[in-house]
């Protein structure tokens, strides 16, 4: 092989790796401009990350840093891919589109209220408020009692929610009071799925029962006809979903009717598994499904045709979605 052969086949490598890369920056600009809605997931042992649209799987990428832990999720932060799983401490696996690096948080304990808001990741331990920026974990100043415990938190409106073990939603300031939001006491929990506010609204979601009101309203609804709910998602006050195995044949997705009640819309047979849903627009979902006989992988459903589109095959246990790739 010649010199000059060598010089050539360099040049043609080197323009082949700067093409990619436009065009993986390109497909980028083009999603923020287009409003693609982003899904971003993880596989079981946190071995994988997924990037998809609701068209096609945009990404597979493998997490050479991963310890095999339980997932916790995925977020796109400061230019990066951040997968967050939990083994004994927490890790934050940060990928900045070349190579894995990992940060290690000691919470004392598996985290839990994990939410993305203002470009940072806020988690808690039930007694502690943390948050991941990026390049760093911060501890948000003590908070003063009550609750005298944190079950779980979201964000909204650029600010910090509980829900206390004793059942109220409080807001949180950076000061590090909780404020009684007199939204009322959820039913008794026993098992929560999801805490999230929406549209001014409080919603509350366990396996057996779904609790909601609107924020300072003094009151809560309950909806306690249910059972093995594994996933709430919420889009808006007319698109809102349940999910779960019924434990013996089949998975079900349901939609509230606005009342009182979830109606059943789909229903996939399979004997064991476990269903997370979010919601990518009023009639779009992402569907993970693992620990199934034959139904592992990531779908787009939509749920005014029940027409479900496989993304792809791998076991997924955690989605978000964003507004935007990495």
């Amino acid at each position: 092989m010649t010199v000059y052969y060598k010089i050539f086949l360099t040049i043609i490598a080197t323009g082949i790796i700067a093409l990619t890369s436009c065009f993986e920056r390109n497909d980028m600009y083009d999603f923020a401009k287009n409003g693609v809605k982003v899904i971003y997931a993880l596989n079981s042992y946190t071995t994988n990350a997924y990037i998809a649209t609701e068209d096609d799987l945009v990404r597979n990428i493998s997490i050479t840093t991963s310890i095999s832990g339980t997932p916790l999720g995925s977020f796109p932060l400061n230019g990066k891919l951040i997968a967050m799983e939990y083994a004994t401490d927490l890790y934050f696996h940060s990928y900045d589109r070349s190579s894995w690096s990992s940060i290690i948080n000691a919470v004392g304990g598996t985290p839990g209220g994990i939410f993305f808001m203002d470009n940072k990741i806020y988690y808690t331990n039930s007694s502690t408020i943390y948050y991941y920026d990026g390049e760093s974990c911060q501890t948000l100043p003590s908070y003063t009692p009550p609750p005298s415990s944190i079950l779980s938190m979201t964000g909204y409106n650029n600010e910090i929610y509980i829900l206390g073990f004793d059942n109220l939603t409080y807001k949180y300031n950076n000061s590090g009071s909780c404020v009684d939001t007199n939204t009322g006491s959820v039913s008794t929990i026993s098992s929560l799925v999801c805490f999230i506010i929406s549209d001014g609204t409080m919603y509350a979601g366990q396996d057996t029962k779904f609790d909601y009101g609107v924020l300072g309203a003094g009151m809560t609804t309950t909806v306690s006809s249910l059972s093995g709910i594994q996933s709430y998602a919420i889009y808006n006050k007319s698109a809102i979903y349940a999910a779960g195995h019924d434990g013996s044949t089949k998975f079900e997705i349901m939609k509230f009717n606005g009342t009182n009640a979830f109606t059943t819309f789909k229903q996939i047979a399979d004997t064991a598994g476990t269903m997370v849903i979010k919601t990518l627009s009023e009639t779009k979902l992402a569907v993970g499904i693992s620990g199934s006989v034959s139904h592992d992988g990531l779908y787009v459903l939509d749920t005014e045709t029940g027409k479900m589109k496989t993304l792809t095959t791998d076991s997924i246990v955690t989605i978000n979605v964003f507004d935007n790739l990495y």
